[in-house]
């Protein structure tokens, strides 16, 4: 489960400082964990874990806009690993 969200944040806030912090040494993120591509994710784009879900964490993985958000706040490059059943519909 990704540890990477407050319980109660600020609109502007999408990672806690600790998370942060933990990932400044690296140059690159890999979120084969966070992503949940081996625990038979949904192929269909529309099927993804949304922002807005309740949890980002389980079998579905953590949303996509979040690898984004990730990768804009820290200037960091993201390995990450599609799931197999993956569509090509991004829409």
């Amino acid at each position: 489960m990704c540890n990477c969200f407050p319980p109660q944040r600020e609109a502007t806030t999408l990672f806690t400082e600790e998370f942060l912090r933990a990932v400044e040494p690296f140059s690159v993120l890999r979120l084969l964990g966070p992503l949940a591509p081996n625990s038979d994710p949904p192929g269909l784009w529309a099927q993804r874990p949304r922002p807005d879900a309740a949890s980002q964490g389980g079998p579905k993985g953590m949303a996509w806009e979040y690898v984004v958000a990730l990768a804009n706040e820290t200037g960091k490059d993201i390995w990450i690993n599609v799931p197999f059943k993956a569509d090509d519909d991004s829409r």
